[in-house]
């Protein structure tokens, strides 16, 4: 809520320690609260008048955060709008403790609650082109209000509607703004289209909203529904709104200039709008001669829903007026459920006469056998039309008849004397006859009294029973429709908690038989999530699952021990698929890929093994290209997959060995190119050997420039390949540096064969960085050889099973951190209010993205009870019962049918009865009773105790009377019947007995006596 609009400032009782303290203002009562703001009724001491005052939740008002510069922002704005349509600013202010604005107050009620009492068309138009020139003030100031509802608009009087609630209003002028680029703000159903998009929006989106809300009073319905707030959005940016019925087709130029989808296409301000209205009502007749009826649109307690329902025909009075909800329905507008036919759309406007009557008077259109018409003159009871003077005669001596009863209390029993009978003779003639309804509603009372009664008790049928009775008798009596909606969401609750009962048992039951997965639908885990859909914090079925999780780890892990690798990876991806992949089954899986590649490479080692001495025996020391085609990739490949191999490193050896002979024999005969190409090929099987280095170094200092550039370049690459740098570094790579050695000898047999084995080199490399766990790098290295080596299709596959690790270990490394910062939010003591919904709303995010994951059901399990928790603790030591029952409350607003709060509710609550009682019978204890008596009588002024406190009085005072009072010292005050001086008599009362106080009034004759009296 961000204003005072946002309630319908209805008073509730606050305890005086809860009243905000203002400086300069004497605080009341509290007139309505939401989430960001509470308002107070007060008054402004310095001029002695009445104000709303608006002060921003402490827990709000917090240095850093946008709310208060929100709230503060909204009152700076409306001070400088000064219309007799806009809510008045009179003061703006902060102190130690909190942030406050104090606003007129306003008394007219909403425009929710005018539309309840009915509005005429006229009235629509009246109090849109009101709204419609307020708004045109904020527009011309760069304001654009954002938020226009019916809810936000309230009265100051009969005529005059106000526009309230700035509290999301944005500033055009400025680069300033309490919201973030492209955050949509505002109320779903009233959004223009850019405002849904979070597109910049200047004072033709209020246009649209106003169009909207035009609509909706009209017709009685929002032009767009859906139950989904995405459905709902699309609607608005894409579907035209449904046209208006026929009764209103002169607006519908206007109505489409107001809602179009596009801003130019739309009227370009408020004025425009207003002009166009008062266009049409000057120069077109028939919708001028509309407007001179007073027939009412509609009447709908609901009108705050969009998704209204049809309900049963009534009569009701307002202000001497009679309105009607027509049971009649019409076409379903698109998208949306069968509306209400409001009045004037029904059998009297079809008859011509839905429009065309005197403005003295109203019709109702009763849509029941034929259509009785009555007509009820302002000021007078008298009907006239269809009803004959003998119906009229006996509708009178039923009511006579329901009067008698109900003032003995024959409700309805005995049978043929009753109330109910009598009303029910009423309405078969006269369908909402006002006085039969008035007198059902007196009826209906004493049923919502009995239903009250039972459900004390916990009766729910009795209760329901009384109900039914007093809704079919009196549909029109609000209390007791209430009644039944909350007694219908409390059997809904008792059978919701009932059915999680039968889930929860069966699901342990199944647990215990070791069902865990079958038979379906009756095993454990379908039946304890069943559980978790309807109380998502169930501790029982969050237990039960954690059990489960538990019993499938630890079995995967036993497979693991005896070496059943199959049996180990089936059942942890079972709990990864069931219950999320936490590290616990990460690490299962990597160990028994470990175990896996392990044996494979045992296998593969052997094979190598063989196949190099099978090589070196035919002297196939590195040529040709490829594993098991040469003894040196050979032998390589064997310490890829075994690290330190023996055999590999003597094959290795025997190769560096075989170059280091040829190339002194090359240098013995002044071949130096040649003696330093075969110490490279040696030093590319033992990189370190110090004699091959020797005689490289030597050689290279014998070429000639080309030569020795070549050489270089060749023990660059080298180098490079031998460090992983294969296709790219600070010098290129290895590859490139292979490259420019054949820019330079295009035959260089080092060069070719290297490049030949270079791609063998880059997937070797890249599956040991994967089983070392180097994913980053593995990820790196397969990416820049996909590019390089477009045709290697193993690559794309190796890249993929990379990322999909990567993106898996992301997941983990997420959710752990999501669950610190749960676990963090959770362990807040104490707990507050603010503190679990902060919780709450994380831990929500949280189970969105990770659903079946224990360790998030746990925390929303652990958050939960500590509330409970809380709310005991708060009952229990510090006997606050009522702040205990509201953080409560505020729990199951987040979670809604909550076993572990529903538990804590009652405890506190049954604390709470338990200390009224005692209290009760505490006083009842305390209590005596004073009987007050005057000769010849009087009637008791005031009585007070010793401490000046009045003790309450009945509505009739006069004597003899008495009165309960609780144990001290009284001074009783009576006026006798003759008008002479009142006396005053001091009296003390004890508990338990009953004291007498007698006052005596002389001069007064007994036809004096009878006289006054009234006899």
């Amino acid at each position: 809520m961000h204003g005072a609009a946002a309630s319908e400032l209805i008073g509730r009782d606050v305890a005086e320690d809860d009243l905000i303290p203002i400086p300069g203002y004497d605080m009341h009562r509290e007139i309505g609260e939401g989430g960001m703001a509470r308002v107070f009724l007060g008054t402004q001491l310095s001029l002695s008048r009445e104000v709303a005052i608006k002060v921003l939740r402490p827990e709000l008002d917090v240095e850093g955060q946008d709310f208060k510069a929100r709230f503060l922002h909204e009152g700076r704005m409306l001070a400088t709008l000064v219309h007799p349509n806009i809510v008045a600013i009179y003061d703006i202010g902060e102190n130690e403790d909190y942030s406050y604005m104090a606003m007129e107050f306003l008394q007219g009620g909403t425009l929710n609650q005018r539309v309840r009492e009915g509005l005429s068309v006229a009235e629509v138009i009246r109090i849109t082109t009101q709204v419609a020139h307020a708004l045109d003030l904020a527009h011309r100031n760069h304001i654009v209000h954002r938020d226009l509802k019916p809810s936000n608009i309230m009265f100051r009087d009969e005529l005059t509607p106000v526009l309230t609630d700035f509290g999301i209003a944005k500033k055009t002028d400025t680069e300033h703004s309490l919201t973030k680029t492209g955050m949509v703000v505002g109320t779903p159903y009233y959004m223009s289209p850019e405002q849904i998009t979070g597109r910049d929006i200047d004072g033709r989106s209020d246009i649209y909203s106003l169009g909207i809300m035009f609509y909706e009073l009209l017709v009685g319905e929002l032009p767009f529904r859906a139950e989904e707030p995405l459905a709902l959005a699309m609607q608005h940016v894409q579907e035209p709104p449904p046209q208006l019925p026929d009764d209103f087709e002169e607006l519908q130029p206007i109505m489409d200039m107001l809602l179009a989808k596009s801003a130019d296409d739309r009227f370009q301000s408020m004025l425009d709008f207003v002009a166009a209205v008062k266009e049409l009502v000057m120069t077109d007749e028939v919708f001028a001669a509309k407007l001179s009826g007073e027939t009412k649109l509609f009447d709908s307690e609901q009108f705050s829903d969009p998704r209204f329902t049809s309900r049963t025909g009534r009569v009701s009075r307002t202000s001497g007026k009679l309105k009607t909800k027509n049971t009649k329905q019409r076409k379903p507008a698109a998208g949306g459920a069968t509306a209400v036919l409001r009045t004037g759309q029904g059998k009297a406007a079809k008859a011509g006469m839905g429009w065309k009557i005197p403005a003295i008077a109203a019709v109702l259109a009763i849509g029941i056998g034929g259509g009785i018409v009555y007509t009820q003159f302002m000021g007078g009871e008298r009907f006239e039309g269809e009803l004959t003077e003998e119906q009229l005669a006996q509708i009178n001596t039923n009511l006579e008849r329901a009067r008698s009863f109900v003032t003995v209390k024959f409700y309805d029993a005995p049978p043929g004397n009753n109330a109910v009978e009598e009303l029910q003779q009423i309405f078969a003639i006269a369908p909402g006859y006002p006085e039969a309804v008035e007198i059902a509603e007196e009826v209906a009372k004493y049923y919502e009294a009995e239903a009250t009664a039972a459900l004390a008790t916990g009766d729910l049928d009795l209760a329901n029973a009384n109900i039914e009775k007093g809704v079919a008798l009196a549909p029109s009596y609000e209390p007791i429709a209430a009644l039944r909606e909350a007694v219908a969401a409390q059997v809904a609750d008792v059978e919701r908690r009932a059915r999680i009962d039968d889930l929860a048992a069966r699901g342990e039951a199944a647990e215990q038989a070791g069902q865990l997965f079958e038979p379906v639908g009756e095993d454990a885990y379908t039946l304890y999530q069943e559980v978790l859909k309807l109380d998502a914090a169930n501790q029982m079925a969050i237990a039960g699952l954690g059990r489960m999780q538990d019993k499938l780890i630890g079995d995967a892990r036993a497979a693991l021990a005896a070496g059943d690798t199959e049996g180990a990876a089936g059942l942890a991806v079972q709990a990864r698929e069931r219950f999320g992949n936490d590290s616990s089954v990460a690490s299962i899986l990597r160990q028994v890929n470990e175990i896996n590649n392990s044996r494979l490479a045992e296998e593969q080692v052997a094979q190598l093994l063989q196949d190099g001495q099978q090589l070196l025996a035919e002297g196939s020391y590195v040529q040709p290209a490829g594993v098991s085609n040469n003894a040196l990739e050979t032998f390589q490949a064997v310490l890829g997959l075994s690290a330190g191999e023996p055999a590999a490193i003597a094959g290795l050896e025997t190769i560096a060995s075989h170059f280091e002979t040829e190339a002194r024999t090359a240098f013995d005969a002044g071949d130096f190119l040649g003696s330093a190409d075969f110490a490279s090929l040696g030093l590319r099987a033992v990189p370190d050997n110090e004699p091959l280095l020797a005689i490289q170094s030597e050689a290279t200092g014998r070429l000639d420039d080309r030569a020795r550039q070549i050489e270089q370049n060749l023990q660059i690459a080298e180098r490079l390949a031998a460090e992983g740098q294969f296709l790219s570094g600070d010098e290129g790579g290895a590859k490139a540096a292979y490259e420019r050695v054949l820019e330079l000898s295009p035959t260089n047999f080092r060069a070719t064969a290297a490049l030949g084995q270079l791609p063998e080199q880059v997937y070797t490399a890249a599956v040991q960085l994967q089983r070392d766990g180097y994913l980053q790098a593995a990820s790196a290295l397969l990416t820049e050889a996909v590019s390089a080596y477009p045709t290697e299709a193993r690559y794309g596959d190796l890249l993929g099973g990379v990322e999909s690790q990567l993106a898996d270990q992301q997941r983990r490394l997420r959710l752990d951190q999501l669950l610190a910062e749960v676990t963090r939010l959770v362990e807040v003591r104490p707990v507050t209010q603010a503190s679990f919904d902060a919780a709450a709303s994380r831990l929500k995010e949280v189970l969105t993205e990770y659903p079946n994951n224990v360790r998030v059901r746990s925390q929303l399990s652990a958050l939960t009870g500590s509330l409970a928790q809380e709310a005991d603790r708060i009952s229990a030591q510090q006997g606050n019962h009522d702040a205990a029952l509201r953080l409560i409350e505020a729990g199951l607003t987040q979670f809604d049918g909550n076993e572990t709060l529903l538990t804590g509710r009652t405890g506190v609550a049954d604390r709470r009865a338990a200390q009224l009682e005692a209290e009760r019978q505490r006083i009842l204890a305390m209590t005596g009773r004073l009987a007050i008596d005057a000769m010849p009588w009087g009637e008791v002024v005031e009585i007070v105790d010793a401490s000046g406190n009045p003790a309450d009085l009945p509505p009739d005072a006069t004597t003899p009377l008495v009165i309960p009072l609780i144990e001290g010292d009284y001074s009783v005050t009576v006026r006798g019947a003759n008008g002479g001086a009142p006396q005053r008599i001091e009296v003390n009362v004890q508990r338990q007995r009953v004291v007498t106080a007698r006052a005596e009034f002389t001069g007064m004759s007994a036809d004096d006596y009878f006289e006054t009296s009234g006899w």
